[in-house]
């Protein structure tokens, strides 16, 4: 999942935010990428997220109805 990409190799999405900024024109401008990058580049390595199967599961049967 992508949190754990996220929390583990921070450097990925450097890598992303930067290479998005330089090739979408809408992003050229935006303000807070370069606060991103920054704050990426700060962030150390964290564990992985464990999910529990049994909770989502409960979650989706709870909001079946909803969801249809």
């Amino acid at each position: 999942m992508a949190i754990n990409v996220l929390r583990s190799e921070t450097a990925v999405f450097t890598t992303v935010v930067n290479a998005v900024k330089e090739s979408n024109p809408i992003a050229k401008n935006c303000k807070h990428t370069d606060k991103l990058v920054k704050l990426l580049d700060m962030n150390e390595a964290l564990p992985e997220i464990a999910y529990d199967v049994a909770a989502f599961d409960a979650c989706r049967a709870n909001n079946l109805e909803k969801c249809a």
